[in-house]
């Protein structure tokens, strides 16, 4: 059986495989059923879907990130904001917990007197947005202290010359800090946060 992997959208993508020039085996995955489809993972490396349902064959992550860390901010975010846990992804890199935010999801549940009119199920519809989401950065908590778990933290900032992570605030423990910042992803006093 070949490696396949379904993504948040439902789609299955296909692992292959090709070799460069030069010899050596490069992998990448497709929809399409076609070509040299390895039967296993090749050793060091794992799938990753981004944020955005993208797939990719990635050397295996090494994060100083901690599972706890990472459960705390999926769970927090929910807490503190008024919208669907779905409007949140978390992602993590080897020092950074980055906070993906699609505004498609966090408006559902403010609409749901609107949505019963059109007589549509929320679970149904809100399944339908998650898998079809635009996901964007928002937040980044990046672990700058690993003995004492300090973090800082960033927003992206949208200004067409910036298009990029602004610091904030100070260097604190991450339940403090997703507690600070947190509450304001999806609300206008986000961009004030400088």
């Amino acid at each position: 059986m070949p490696v396949t992997y379904k993504n948040r959208k439902g789609d299955i993508y296909y692992l292959k495989r090709k070799e460069s020039k030069a010899g050596k085996a490069r992998y990448h995955f497709s929809k399409k059923v076609e070509g040299d489809l390895p039967t296993k993972i090749p050793d060091g490396f794992e799938i990753y879907e981004n944020p955005n349902a993208q797939v990719f064959l990635r050397r295996k992550l090494y994060s100083n990130i901690k599972s706890e860390e990472i459960d705390f901010c999926k769970s927090r975010f929910p807490e503190i904001c008024t919208f669907s846990d779905k409007a949140v992804i978390i992602d993590h890199k080897i020092n950074e917990i980055i906070i993906h935010y699609s505004e498609q999801l966090a408006d559902i549940f403010p609409s749901q007197a609107k949505l019963q009119l059109y007589k549509k199920d929320i679970k149904e519809l809100s399944e339908v947005l998650f898998r079809n989401a635009i996901y964007h950065p928002m937040l980044k908590f990046t672990l700058i202290d690993e003995e004492k778990r300090l973090f800082i933290t960033e927003r992206y900032c949208f200004l067409g010359g910036i298009d990029d992570w602004i610091e904030i605030g100070t260097i604190d423990k991450l339940p403090k800090l997703v507690d600070t910042y947190g509450k304001h992803l999806g609300k206008e006093s986000f961009f004030d946060l400088v």
